[in-house]
C-alpha cells in the first residue's frame, strides 16, 4: 500500500489495480472511499483498461481476429509497480505481458499519477502506444464514494447535482450492452437535486453520454455539499447496489457495445485511439468540502 498527504488529506493506494482504497479529511479523518464491503460491492475504486463496460458475446475484434477482453477490462487486477513517489503525488506503472496479450492484441506503457493539491485530488492516466499499430482502447474511472450517516430506514440517503445540460440517459440489457435509443433523464427534485434512493440508479446505472455531464457534487442527506467529481470525460455513470451505502461517480472515456454489435473494436462508443509511439492523456479530479 502507498500512502500520500498533504496539509488537508491523505490517499492510500494499492499495488494491486492502483487502486484507491482510502481518500482521507485529515481534519476530522473522515472517509471517502467505499471500504470494499463484499456485501455491497468488493472493490473501491477500480480503474477500467482496455475496456469499459459489456462486450457482446464478451467478444472484442481487432482486424477480424476476436479476443476475448473482459467486461471493464483486466488492469483492474493486474500488480503495478512505483515509478515515482514524493510526499503528495504518487506515479504507478505496468506494461502489458504475454498473457494479456491473449486478451488484447497491443504493447503498451500504462501509468496512473494520483496527486494531492489542497483539498482536491487529481488522476492522471497515461497510456502509450508500444506497438507498430495504431492502438484503439476505452479507459474509465470507477471510484465508490461513502454516502454519510447512512440509514437504512431513510426514504433519501442524499443528493447529487448533475452539472451540465441533462436531456437523456442510456440504458444496458442483455449481457450489460447498450440499448438502442435515448431515453428520459432521471427526475429532479425541486432543488434541481438527483435524490439518493434505494434503487436510484437500477441494476446498469444512469448513464450519460454525449459529454452532457462535466461534474457531479455529491449532498448528505441534509443538503450539505461534501464532495465534487469534474472530468473531460464524455460519458458519465452514476451506480450503486440496491440499498448499498455509496455511490460511485463513473467518468468514461468509452462506452460499452450495442446489443448485437459485431464490428470491429475501433468502433465501439467512444474508443480512444493512440498511433505508434504516442501517448494519451486523461483523468479525472475529485474536490473534497
Amino acid at each position: 500500500m502507498e500512502k500520500i498527504s498533504n496539509e488537508f488529506l491523505s490517499l492510500c493506494v494499492s499495488e494491486q489495480g492502483a487502486e484507491i482504497k482510502e481518500l482521507t479529511r485529515l481534519s476530522d479523518n473522515r472517509q471517502y472511499i467505499w471500504e470494499a464491503d463484499p456485501k455491497f460491492w468488493d472493490r473501491s475504486s477500480p480503474i477500467l483498461f482496455p475496456a469499459v463496460g459489456g462486450l457482446w458475446n464478451g467478444e472484442a475484434r481487432f482486424n477480424g481476429k476476436v479476443y476475448h477482453t473482459p467486461r471493464h477490462g483486466f488492469i483492474r487486477d493486474v500488480r503495478f509497480n512505483v515509478k515515482e513517489k514524493t510526499a503528495s503525488s504518487v506515479t504507478l506503472e505496468h506494461n502489458a505481458t504475454e498473457e494479456q496479450l491473449k486478451l488484447y492484441p497491443f504493447q503498451y506503457h500504462f501509468e496512473v499519477t494520483y496527486s494531492l493539491e489542497g483539498r482536491t485530488l487529481n488522476v492522471v492516466f497515461k497510456i502509450q502506444n508500444c506497438d507498430a499499430r495504431t492502438m484503439w482502447f476505452q479507459i474509465g474511472g470507477h471510484p465508490g464514494f461513502r454516502l454519510p450517516d447512512f440509514d437504512p430506514a431513510d426514504e433519501v440517503h442524499g443528493y447529487a447535482r448533475l452539472e451540465g445540460d441533462v436531456e437523456s440517459i442510456l440504458h444496458t440489457g442483455e449481457q450489460n450492452c447498450l440499448i438502442p435509443g435515448h431515453f428520459d433523464p432521471p427526475v429532479l427534485e425541486n432543488n434541481g437535486m438527483l435524490a439518493l434512493k434505494s434503487h436510484t440508479t437500477g441494476d446498469s446505472g444512469l448513464i450519460f453520454d454525449h459529454s452532457q455531464l462535466r461534474g457531479v457534487t455529491l449532498f448528505d442527506k441534509h443538503n450539505q455539499p461534501f464532495l465534487h467529481l469534474s472530468s473531460e470525460a464524455p460519458a458519465f455513470l452514476l451506480w450503486a447496489p440496491a440499498e448499498a451505502p455509496f455511490i460511485c461517480i463513473e467518468p468514461w472515456f468509452g462506452l460499452c457495445d450495442y446489443a448485437g454489435f459485431e464490428g470491429d473494436y475501433s468502433m465501439r462508443p467512444y474508443v480512444n485511439e493512440a498511433k505508434p509511439g504516442q501517448t494519451w492523456q486523461g483523468g479525472f479530479r475529485v474536490e473534497i468540502f
